[in-house]
């Protein structure tokens, strides 16, 4: 198989494709059906998408090549722990890894639309835990769950307080008045 590099259309469905949890092609409704014939047949062709027969309705579905065709693992395969967990608590179990997550990796696990992730990931911060940024060699921003123990942390420096306007060395008035100007 060689390697297959999407048009900007072709990007656009496969990478909406992995933000639903099924992996599903969805073709967007202006596209006149003969150019998504063409579409569907040379995605088939390249084996980034494969059909699906159930009960007379035709679906396709991405395969691991159409995941990574646009730069994106595919979803990874839940265990039955989390099967039951919460998305908030496979989000955390997935941010936990040593290599941490990418937005497009949280997408795909949860099926939530990238805002949605982001804001997540802004509740967590928010719920106390700290989270960090690190660049991946892709070029995609990794987020991971700081996993050091609370004494070893480095705390926060908090801000000094400022003195009173009255002890901050106000110049006495009288003495500023034996200073002419010249």
């Amino acid at each position: 198989m060689s390697t297959f590099t999407p048009s900007r259309t072709e990007a656009k469905i496969l990478t909406l494709a992995c933000g639903r949890p099924d992996g599903q092609i969805v073709l967007p409704s202006p596209l006149k059906p003969v150019t998504a014939q063409r579409l569907m047949a040379k995605l088939l062709k390249h084996e980034l998408i494969v059909s699906c027969d159930r009960d007379g309705q035709v679906s396709h579905h991405l395969t691991l090549a159409g995941y990574r065709s646009v730069g994106l693992e595919p979803p990874v395969a839940v265990s039955t722990h989390l099967a039951s967990a919460s998305k908030r608590q496979q989000v955390v179990d997935f941010l936990r890894r040593t290599e941490g997550a990418n937005l497009s990796e949280l997408i795909v696990l949860t099926g939530w639309l990238p805002h949605t992730t982001r804001a997540a990931l802004s509740r967590l911060r928010s719920g106390g835990l700290t989270l960090v940024k690190s660049t991946r060699e892709d070029g995609s921003t990794a987020y991971r769950i700081m996993t050091a123990e609370p004494d070893k942390l480095k705390p926060r420096r908090t801000p000094a307080k400022r003195k009173p306007a009255d002890a901050r060395g106000a110049v006495d008035a009288s003495a500023s008045a034996g200073a002419t100007a010249v």
